[in-house]
């Protein structure tokens, strides 16, 4: 009777531990991050399902290949860098990477990187990814908006109220006024008084409607 009590009850602790171990590899596999754990030098022992996800690469491919593979030509001397301090540092190293896609795509990751010793085996690096791509595509997209901002003609940026947020160096060259003259202002600032209010309330009404007045 005790061995069969004993019996069930190494069964059902058998049984709990296979459902924590499945519930484990779900969270793992389904995580909203990708991890990765490396051996050696930089090659690829573990992989969840997101990691092979934001590489853009088949899971079953992933596996026993070295990481930079993956990464942009231009940005492998920075990864041979950053995997050379993170793999003699203790605490935990991050960079940001861009990695091309077998579709030719670019993808921008963020990696957090940290080395354990292993038991029994050489030290791992674990990685987790973390998808910056619309971070990066923002900012390239305000820094084409700052080159254009500093064109050759005067830009006033102003709020839906007419107050001045910003202007650009060609508006002070032309028309005179500092930013700190004009910022926080309204437009009717520049008003010359040789139009009566009709008329710039017809061009604001077409700006409101039609988005533009020239």
């Amino acid at each position: 009777v005790v061995l069969e009590e004993r019996n069930q009850e190494l069964e059902r602790m058998s049984a709990a531990l296979a459902s924590s171990r499945e519930h484990y590899k779900e969270l793992y596999e389904l995580a909203p991050v990708g991890y990765l754990t490396l051996i050696g030098k930089g090659i690829i022992a573990e992989a969840n399902e997101t990691a092979a996800k934001l590489i853009g690469i088949d899971h079953k491919h992933l596996i026993n290949r070295h990481l930079d593979e993956f990464i942009d030509d231009e940005f492998k001397g920075r990864w041979a860098k950053h995997f050379l301090l993170a793999s003699q540092s203790s605490g935990k190293n991050a960079c940001e990477l861009p990695f091309r896609h077998e579709a030719g795509k670019i993808v921008y990751l963020h990696l957090d990187c940290m080395t354990f010793d292993a038991v029994d085996a050489p030290p791992q690096m674990r990685i987790t990814l973390t998808d910056i791509t619309e971070l990066k595509n923002a900012e390239h997209e305000l820094r084409i908006a700052a080159a254009a901002f500093e064109t050759q003609e005067g830009i006033i940026i102003a709020d839906a109220n007419r107050a001045i947020q910003r202007v650009n160096k060609a508006f002070t060259r032309i028309i005179g006024y500092s930013p700190k003259e004009v910022i926080g202002k309204t437009t009717d600032l520049l008003r010359s008084e040789k139009h009566d209010p009709s008329f710039y309330e017809a061009i604001w009404t077409r700006v409101d409607q039609e988005g533009f007045w020239e």
